[in-house]
């Protein structure tokens, strides 16, 4: 775009009023433009919100003419935010003309919300819309200028003779800057502080064993916070620890003071507290001391000055310990400039803050660079950063978000050392003039590992190839020979790797990763298109700066290795939003250690000389191992012998495979050459008519242009028109005011005369009235006459007595109730015992009849041990050796078994007597059973047919069913 045509579309949005009270909601401003939605920050939903933010396109002056003329809508839609659901909830808009925009200063206006939710409170928010010119740049500072600062410098007291505890930083909203030091400072004495947090590292060693990671479904997630004067500002959030990935934002704000009192102030300032943050819990916090931007012996600032490192993050109530490589850090950069030295990053299209001049350079915006940033914390508990608050904004903070991070370093443009403060890491100096001696030995590898699910239709012959000149070299690196490779397959690729030595700085390296990915294309090798690009993946770099760290030694050189491995979508060519495949990408970074100057002039003659070499083969050959002592004659070994005829069948197989292959491919290159001929017609048709088309479409244009041009004529003349009836209307107006008021003077003579009837009406429905109270007083007193007659005829029924016999009557009827139904529960309960007892007597006789059993078996066993003795009784008489003692043993033994005969058979008698005593028992106290269940069934009928008899019950009726119900059960019971 040539210089003088960018330019900036800028919606203010400043404050809105009679809004209603959410306190559960949240209010948010889109604004629609050109298919591009840019959004406010979440604020409380207040009556008056305070929103103080700048929604910005970039585009050329064609392309607004070109709007103008189409009248394109700037859309500005209110939304009602659910902070516990997240639901939006539109609640008006306003529609803005294109053609109100001037570059000129303008003061903002107020638009009602149409479609508004709430009617009753008709809300307004207050807007401007505005162009900018950002490619003009500012004009330098003339030398009398800088005389004329260093005379006000001079008059100003030094930094230590002030008082330290006075410099405070004091907004100033009607220039958008903070004041430091005595008011009245010079306002081209402005600085600007910006502050970024790039990466981090080692984040997982924070989050204690018992915390609960957030939820990516619920939100959430990690993020940085930090207070910038007074300002909070957090980044967008991020839920993987271990590969934290976040865009870099980019917070500034604009400090008027002079120099001294700028130092002083950075001095006594206590550093920046960047705080890692989940939810409303700090997990770590580091502190950048903001003391190294301007030390004590600075005396202009005359260079922008950077401020980068890389800073421990220690968990909250931890005292600062010793620091390693894999300590958690974050890298943070801060740069102070005065406001007339341009920034070499920016994007347009993200929020700003108001009466803040940009000084970034203008690019086009992505759709998908984040829009907002988002307020996530909440105030105040011991060790927590507080949240800020959404219902006031970040006054004379500028945020954008940065299109990517920049090197962790520190860079000073100034010949004076930074001062060193205890407790916080020492930032490295550098300076942007003659070349430094930190440049370090550099090894880079790329591994194309594969290819994996590529979208094609047919097999293709599939090779990869890139280019980045930053290596050294500006030759295209491809992977060879081609692969065939067919649809949804994995195919490795060949000699894959490449390896590149460079020296390079720190900073640059990592600025130049971060900033420039490594795009690898995916073509297809055809013999008779030639070579067609497929697609392209774009494999970011800047990943495995952030990867673990591995020592190595090396040649007796200590260095660190990187290796990250990711898999990276290809993107078809001709549709960059459509996926194609996958790519595994494998990168490694040795870092070999610092070079010295000698070095790298060697270094550069030797790349001079070996520069073709390189362009030929970029891969970097690992050294060959030893070889083993060689053997005297080798084609006499067997191994040698069997390799020959192994080379020989290969050999055979591979002319075999190439007559084939020949074979095929004459037959397939004959069937593409008739299909290439028939496209190829196709192709000329289809290219004909579309020429056909655009011509036409070109005469329609060039109509739609002179209609347009009709269209502005026309609409000249009809705003005269407009004007004109305008004038008549005003005429009419004034003719119907007269006659209005003519009309208005006969209404009121002839609502004089209405009232005077209505008031006559009055008195008669007055005497009407009262004529009715008299009947209602008269017809009261008749009533009471007949309640007292009626009143003396009821006493008297009273008195008769018949009355008090059917009184009496009653009352027996329900003494007889009530004993009856006493009978009913004294037969239940009997009916209950009876079952009781006859349980009782079954269990007696279930247990006798036990007792039977168990005697039996005991007196069997009995005789059979007696008959064991008998036996053995008889044998020892027969054997004549049975001793005296055994005899008298023997006849204890009988005398025993008699005496227990003896037991047993009075145990039998004393049975059989209770049993003939209990039978007649149990007989008799189940005939009494018997008799009741008789009892009851013939009651139960007498109920029953008695309820029938009535007329009143039928068979279908419950009570009915329940009493035959009852006569089944104890019939049944019975039996």
């Amino acid at each position: 775009m040539p210089p003088g045509e960018q330019i900036l579309l800028v919606v203010n949005i400043v404050e809105g009023r009679r809004f209603p009270k959410r306190p559960r909601h949240k209010l948010i401003v889109e604004t629609k433009f050109d298919g591009e939605t840019l959004s406010t920050d979440p604020i409380d939903h207040l009556e008056s919100p305070d929103f103080q933010t700048e929604l910005a396109w970039e585009l050329d002056r064609k392309l607004l003419h070109r709007h103008r003329m189409q009248r394109t809508p700037i859309k500005v839609q209110c939304y009602a935010l659910d902070a516990l659901t997240s639901q939006k909830e539109p609640i008006g808009y306003v529609i803005l003309d294109l053609r109100t925009a001037q570059q000129k200063p303008q003061r903002p206006h107020w638009y009602p919300l149409l479609s508004s939710k709430y009617q009753r409170m008709k809300p307004e928010i207050k807007l401007m819309l505005s162009i900018e010119d950002e490619s003009q740049p500012k004009p330098p500072t003339s030398p009398a200028a800088k005389q004329q600062q260093e005379k006000k410098e001079q008059n100003v007291p030094a930094a230590t003779e002030m008082d330290i505890g006075t410099l405070q930083a004091v907004l100033n909203n009607d220039e958008g800057f903070y004041e430091i030091g005595p008011q009245g400072t010079p306002i081209n004495d402005v600085f600007v502080m910006s502050v970024i947090i790039g990466l981090a590292s080692n984040l997982a060693k924070l989050v204690p064993s018992s915390f609960s990671l957030p939820d990516p479904k619920l939100g959430g997630g990690f993020y940085f916070y930090y207070s910038l004067l007074g300002n909070d500002v957090t980044n967008e959030a991020f839920f993987d620890l271990l590969n934290p990935n976040f865009p870099p934002e980019r917070a500034s704000v604009r400090i008027n003071a002079t120099l001294p009192a700028l130092k002083a102030f950075l001095s006594s300032h206590s550093g920046l507290q960047v705080h890692l943050c989940c939810g409303d819990q700090s997990l770590g916090m580091a502190v950048v001391s903001l003391q190294a931007l301007l030390p004590e012996d600075a005396q202009s600032l005359e260079n922008p000055v950077n401020l980068e490192g890389l800073f421990n993050l220690k968990p909250m109530g931890v005292a600062q310990g010793v620091s390693s490589e894999h300590s958690p850090a974050v890298g943070v950069t801060v740069t102070l400039r005065r406001e007339e030295q341009p920034v070499n990053t920016g994007t347009i299209g993200t929020p700003r803050k108001p009466n803040l001049p940009q000084t970034h350079t203008p690019q086009s915006r992505r759709p998908e660079e984040p829009q907002d940033i988002q307020p996530p914390m909440a105030p105040e508990t011991p060790g927590t950063p507080p949240r800020p608050s959404t219902s006031t904004p970040d006054k004379g903070l500028h945020r954008r978000n940065e299109p990517e991070p920049l090197p962790i370093k520190v860079t000073i443009n100034s010949p004076h050392k930074p001062h060193k403060t205890k407790g916080q890491p020492t930032p490295t100096v550098t300076s942007l003039g003659p070349r430094t001696l930190d440049t370090h030995h550099y090894c880079f590898s790329v591994d194309l590992r594969s290819v994996h699910d590529l979208d094609v239709n047919a097999p293709i012959n599939c090779f990869l190839r890139y280019t980045y000149p930053f290596f050294g070299s500006a030759a295209p690196v491809m992977t060879s020979p081609p692969v065939e490779v067919s649809r949804h397959m994995q195919v490795l690729m060949p000699k894959s790797f490449c390896a590149f030595d460079f020296a390079s700085t720190q900073g640059l390296l990592q600025e130049t990763f971060m900033s420039i990915p490594l795009v690898v294309e995916v073509w297809h090798r055809d013999k008779m298109a030639g070579n067609v690009m497929l697609g392209s993946s774009i494999v970011p770099l800047g990943h495995i700066l952030a990867a673990d760290r591995a020592r190595m030694v090396t040649g007796g050189v200590t260095g660190y290795r990187q290796i990250y491995s990711e898999r990276i979508a290809i993107f078809a060519a001709h549709e960059p939003s459509r996926r194609i495949g996958e790519l595994h990408v494998v990168l490694g970074l040795e870092d070999l250690g610092p070079v010295s100057q000698q070095q790298l002039i060697a270094a550069s003659r030797a790349q001079q000389v070996s520069h073709a070499a390189q362009l030929a083969q970029p891969q970097r050959i690992p050294p060959q191992p030893s070889a083993p002592p060689p053997i005297t004659d080798p084609r006499e070994t067997a191994e040698y012998k069997a390799a020959m005829e192994l080379e020989m069948w290969k050999d055979q197989q591979e002319e075999l495979f190439q007559a084939l292959l020949q074979q095929k491919e004459a037959s397939h290159m004959k069937v593409l050459a008739e299909e290439w001929k028939r496209r190829d017609k196709e192709r000329e048709i289809l290219v004909t008519k579309k020429i056909e088309e655009y011509s036409q479409l070109e005469e329609k244009l060039k109509q739609s242009m002179a209609d347009l041009e009709k269209r502005e004529r026309l609409l000249s003349d009809n705003e005269a028109k407009v004007m004109r009836l305008k004038e008549e209307l005003q005429r009419d107006h004034e003719r119907k005011m007269t006659e209005l008021k003519e009309a208005a003077r006969r209404m009121k003579e002839d609502c004089a005369h209405q009232v005077e009837m209505e008031r006559s009406k009055v008195r008669d429905l007055e005497q009407q009235k009262q004529r009715l109270v008299e009947q209602l007083y008269a017809a009261e007193k008749r009533y009471q006459d007949k309640e007292n007659e009626f009143m003396t005829h009821k006493e008297r029924e009273l008195s008769k007595p018949e009355v008090k016999l059917q009184s009496e009557l009653d009352f027996l009827r329900v003494e007889k109730a009530e004993l009856e139904r006493k009978l009913e529960s004294s037969n239940k309960s009997k009916i209950h015992y009876k079952q009781q007892w006859g349980r009782a007597l079954r269990e007696v006789a279930k247990i006798k009849q036990q007792e039977q059993t168990v005697a039996r078996a005991r007196l069997k066993k009995q005789e059979q041990e007696l008959e064991h003795m008998r036996l053995r009784y008889l044998a020892a008489e027969e054997k004549e050796v049975v001793k005296a003692t055994e005899k008298e043993e023997l006849e204890e033994i009988k005398q025993e078994l008699s005496r227990l005969r003896q037991q047993e058979l009075e145990k039998q008698k004393l049975s059989e007597s209770l049993g003939a005593r209990s039978v007649p028992t149990v007989r008799q106290g189940l005939g009494s059973i018997d008799e009741d269940i008789d009892h009851r069934i013939a009651k139960l009928i007498e109920e029953r047919d008695t309820l029938l008899q009535t007329g009143v019950y039928t068979t279908d009726d419950r009570i009915i069913a329940e009493l035959d119900r009852q006569i089944r059960d104890a019939i049944a019971s019975k039996g």
